[in-house]
């Protein structure tokens, strides 16, 4: 081969290290653009705030032994069904079996998750765990 041509071929190591450097780059930003995105919509629903103080008084009630109905108004949907469970005090397949859940991430899935793969209503279902859970509350071997 002759001497021009071996000086113009490209290094087979540097054309894979501009590879890499290009698909690094490229993940970077997308990787960017998502963090953003997520961060742009929890700001919006201001949820690092709001669940914060949240979790901060529903474990104050629970450790004072005060939750009443009033707290049920704070479930929502990215509590999961643990988390509900031991803040009121439920029996661990409480909610599972008022509701049949035979999903296999239970108690570990967030309600709105659950109720998006079952094709329920987030909010219709959010308002039938909070009243499951003041059903619960009001039966006498709860208090």
């Amino acid at each position: 081969m002759p001497e021009d041509i071996k000086a113009n071929k490209p290094d087979k190591k540097a054309v894979v290290g501009y590879a890499l450097l290009i698909i690094l780059t490229i993940l970077l930003v997308v990787l960017f653009f998502l963090l953003a995105r997520d961060f742009r919509i929890a700001r919006r629903a201001n949820l690092g705030e709001n669940r914060s103080n949240l979790i901060q008084l529903l474990l104050r009630h629970k450790r004072a032994n005060e939750i009443t109905d009033k707290d049920v108004e704070y479930v929502d949907y990215w509590m999961t069904f643990g988390y509900i469970d031991t803040v009121f005090n439920l029996p661990l397949n409480y909610l599972k079996d008022r509701f049949n859940i035979t999903n296999s991430r239970f108690p570990d899935i967030t309600l709105g998750n659950y109720a998006k793969a079952a094709g329920l209503d987030r909010a219709a279902f959010i308002t039938e765990v909070k009243q499951a859970v003041k059903d619960y509350l009001d039966t006498p071997k709860a208090k």
